[in-house]
């Protein structure tokens, strides 16, 4: 069990940085494992009957599922030192110069440079909400399909629906990952959204986050939005 789950985390973490489906020469190169490719092979059939990842029609490699995305951020990613690399190309220290308001622009303009999706923030209490980085997720294979991408500005553009779809997922002070169907609003059930709460002594309780691709970096991403969010809310 520990060998295919090994696999699934190479493969997700492959297609993360390639947007390609992974095959079995790919991970015999890539992992240090004694088994034949039949056996590779088999684990990857058992974790596409398990809807870990599935199989494009047009390839003989896998790709990871909601459930297998879901597995990796809950079971398989590392912290530590991506963590550490994460906050290290944060840079905060221009963001404690700025005013109130200011400092959560800056922050939403942080995390656009950095994590290659769209950052946001919302001030509830002030009815604003910020954004910055469309073009970071524009550029990326899964919407370069038009009607993909428009479904996703309708929503971002729609400040009072992307509110109300913020207020009813279960966000709070801890870094949250919501992944495709997981998303309430079905426009964007094509990405992955990440958000945790912040306090502002200024401006009140907001939320600050990403959302991108579900092929996104979770760990780096995770990491730079709780840094930015403690640096905000201190």
């Amino acid at each position: 069990m520990e060998r295919k789950f090994r696999i699934l985390k190479a493969i997700i973490e492959s297609f993360i940085v390639s947007a390609e489906p992974v095959g079995s020469k790919f991970l015999l190169e890539k992992m240090d494992m004694d088994v034949s490719p039949a056996t590779i092979r088999n684990d990857m059939s058992w974790l596409e009957k398990h809807g870990l990842l599935y199989q494009p029609y047009t390839s003989a490699g896998r790709v990871p599922t909601t459930h297998g995305f879901r597995m990796y951020v809950d079971e398989l990613m590392g912290e530590s030192h991506v963590s550490a690399m994460a906050q290290g190309d944060i840079a905060v220290d221009s963001l404690k110069r700025q005013v109130a308001e200011d400092r959560i622009y800056y922050a939403v303009s942080l995390l656009a440079r950095t994590c290659g999706g769209v950052s946001f923030a919302t001030i509830p209490p002030h009815g604003k909400a910020y954004y910055l980085g469309l073009s970071n997720i524009l550029q990326t294979p899964e919407f370069t399909n038009s009607m993909e991408a428009s479904t996703v500005v309708k929503v971002l553009e729609d400040q009072e629906l992307f509110l109300d779809l913020l207020h009813q997922l279960p966000i709070d002070d801890e870094v949250r990952v919501f992944i495709g169907e997981e998303n309430i609003l079905p426009e964007i059930q094509s990405c992955s959204l990440i958000a945790v709460t912040f306090s502002s002594a200024t401006l009140g309780d907001g939320i600050l986050g990403i959302l991108g691709p579900k092929r996104m970096n979770y760990a780096f991403n995770m990491a730079a939005l709780n840094h930015v969010r403690s640096e905000l809310s201190s």
